[in-house]
């Protein structure tokens, strides 16, 4: 699929290319709506290096030339994307910063369209900070984020926000909660019939039951994620996803050295497309060593764990997530929202 997009592309791509060599390059909002189609197909595949350009490229094209609201909405997708790339390049205060004008834009507009960035703003927002380990307030987004989505008619907004709701919610002990809004959102990308978005909603599942130490589930949902993953690249976003659950549940198996390989794998992607959080990798990544007996690899990845601890936990960033959160909680009664419709 993502070849003919590319195809269909191509003499647009070549098109834009051709307006550089020009003395005055014309610049259109249509260029930046090309260049996020682009950018999506290369995250999809795990590019993150190249879709971040992308978009980065998008996000200042429309900062030019955008004059509807329709238009300024879709600026601010481009500037959340960005701060989806560089939180799984651990950029924190990257992130953050793009999550930030992105807010600037959306956060007085109250059309569906908008309604529905803020949904996913607020669902990014609660992904950072479970990142970040401040569960609490990923709760809080989370809540919000559902709430806002309980409306909505785009239905992958819907999934995004109510898989990574319920992953939250059962990383927090709420399994009751977490196992609900799981199976209506693997119903809904069940019926989406894309395979990144079920892929993602099983992992969320196996990792659910994981916690809950429920094997037989666990065995039940991975076989049918592991259909799933042969039919997406394997840098894809939602591949690196199933494989920290996949080495996850290897860990409670007692099968420690297979788990430390796909850790290994995963972070030898940190800082470039992570799917784990690298101070919780080294760290389960020591566990298994010391559980295999091997003290020396064990002492070699808590050394890591706790240097990029530093990265994670700064005070700087953590003030600068505390500001954001302060800065966008007005009263739960004005997230009440209409009808959210597709963007277009």
């Amino acid at each position: 699929m993502y070849s003919r997009l590319l195809i269909g592309l191509m003499p647009l791509t070549l098109s834009v290319g051709c307006l550089v060599l020009r003395a005055e390059p014309v610049r259109d909002f249509s260029q930046a709506i090309y260049l996020d189609s682009l950018a999506e197909i290369s995250f999809a595949e795990g590019d993150i290096e190249r879709c971040t350009a992308l978009w980065r490229e998008a996000a200042s094209i429309a900062e030019e030339s955008a004059v509807t609201e329709e238009d300024s909405l879709s600026h601010s997708g481009f500037l959340q994307s960005l701060g989806v790339c560089y939180r799984r390049m651990s950029m924190m205060d990257s992130t953050l910063y793009y999550y930030n004008l992105a807010w600037d834009i959306i956060q007085h507009k109250s059309s569906p369209y908008a309604v529905s960035e803020k949904t996913r703003l607020l669902t990014s927002m609660a992904i950072l900070l479970t990142f970040m380990g401040r569960d609490e307030e990923s709760m809080q987004y989370a809540e919000r984020a559902m709430d806002m989505a309980g409306s909505c008619t785009d239905m992958e907004m819907v999934m995004y926000a109510a898989t990574n709701a319920g992953g939250i919610y059962a990383r927090n002990g709420h399994f009751d909660k977490g196992s609900k809004v799981l199976r209506e959102a693997l119903i809904k990308a069940g019926e989406s019939g894309l395979p990144d978005k079920q892929l993602s909603a099983l992992t969320m599942i196996v990792s659910m039951f994981n916690l809950a130490g429920e094997r037989d589930s666990v065995d039940f949902y991975m076989s049918r994620a592991e259909k799933l993953v042969d039919q997406l690249p394997p840098e894809s976003v939602a591949v690196l996803g199933y494989l920290e659950a996949q080495a996850s549940v290897l860990r409670s198996m007692g099968r420690y050295a297979e788990s430390n390989a796909i850790y290994s794998r995963l972070l030898s992607a940190s800082g470039q497309n992570s799917s784990v959080r690298e101070d919780a990798g080294y760290l389960t990544m020591a566990r298994n060593y010391a559980d295999m007996r091997q003290w020396s690899d064990a002492a070699d990845c808590y050394e890591k764990a706790y240097a990029a601890m530093d990265s994670i936990y700064n005070e700087e960033i953590a003030a600068q997530v505390s500001e954001w959160s302060a800065n966008t909680d007005p009263p739960r009664r004005s997230w009440k929202s209409p009808v959210c419709r597709r963007r277009p």
